[in-house]
């Protein structure tokens, strides 16, 4: 399965419970910085691609960007909404974000 279309259903998911539309353009800003990232490190856009290897980097990556610890204390508790809505949703086993933050 494609993180992207899963991302997409995590949205409407989001949308369907209510959420603001600052709120699902947040997540949406912030997953294209993880797809970004994961580009930059030879990802695949692929489920099997979330991994704590793949992950572990992107707090420093966005660092790099110039993101502010706030800002990138935000970024990664939205990947780690997403993980753990992926979990809930029975398509990984564990969150590979949770095991780092």
């Amino acid at each position: 399965m494609r993180l992207t279309s899963l991302h997409s259903t995590f949205l409407l998911d989001l949308q369907a419970r209510g959420r603001s539309a600052l709120t699902i353009s947040n997540y949406t800003s912030d997953f294209r910085r993880f797809r970004e990232y994961m580009a930059d490190a030879g990802g695949k856009d692929a489920l099997s691609a979330l991994t704590l290897e793949a992950v572990e980097d992107f707090p420093r990556w966005l660092s790099g960007r110039g993101l502010g610890s706030n800002s990138i204390s935000r970024v990664v508790s939205s990947l780690s909404t997403f993980c753990t809505w992926l979990v809930y949703k029975r398509k990984i086993g564990t969150s590979p974000v949770s095991r780092f933050i």
